[in-house]
């Protein structure tokens, strides 16, 4: 379905809107600029079945915005942030990685989340707060809605059995590196 808001309204109140009309139990927020693999969702689906409060996201792969083709620049498997607040790829800690029985398929815990590529169950999403509707800063609102998360008991894992490819943005402005 899609929704048309009658003014540019912002990347936050967009978001917000779909999320609104959306009817299912989960909500699954993307970005406009990515390309979704055979599979995807199924994996994110099953984690938060399994536990209402996590909030799952796919691995995020780079993409070259000219060829539409798997770039080389760009994948994350595990979000933090710089003290900019910004949010940053960044390797998976040797703790994490000795916990998992699996380092192919064992979700992977995340301080931070990206704002534009994740699930999560509804009523949580709402009970959380949903994202706050003055948040104008773009990267603001993962790092906002992540922090609300770490104090309100959720927790924030990337399913390695998902992957999405994202158009990162560039220098340059024209999504490739």
């Amino acid at each position: 379905r899609l929704i048309r808001l009658g003014k540019r309204s912002g990347l936050v109140k967009a978001r917000l809107a779909g999320a609104r009309a959306a009817t299912s139990r989960t909500i699954t927020i993307l970005d406009s600029h990515i390309e979704v693999q055979h599979g995807w969702l199924e994996p994110l689906m099953n984690r938060i079945r399994q536990d209402s409060h996590h909030v799952v996201m796919p691995i995020i792969d780079g993409m070259d915005g000219s060829t539409f083709e798997a770039s080389k620049y760009g994948k994350i498997e595990v979000l933090g942030f710089l003290w900019s607040m910004v949010e940053h790829g960044i390797k998976t800690q040797k703790i994490h990685e000795d916990q998992r029985s699996s380092k192919h398929t064992d979700p992977e815990p995340s301080p931070t989340m990206a704002g534009g590529l994740f699930s999560i169950d509804r009523k949580d999403f709402y009970e959380l707060g949903s994202y706050d509707e003055e948040m104008r800063i773009w990267g603001g609102e993962n790092l906002e809605i992540s922090f609300r998360l770490w104090t309100c008991g959720g927790n924030i894992i990337i399913h390695p059995c998902s992957i999405v490819y994202h158009i990162f943005r560039s220098k340059a402005g024209t999504g490739s590196k």
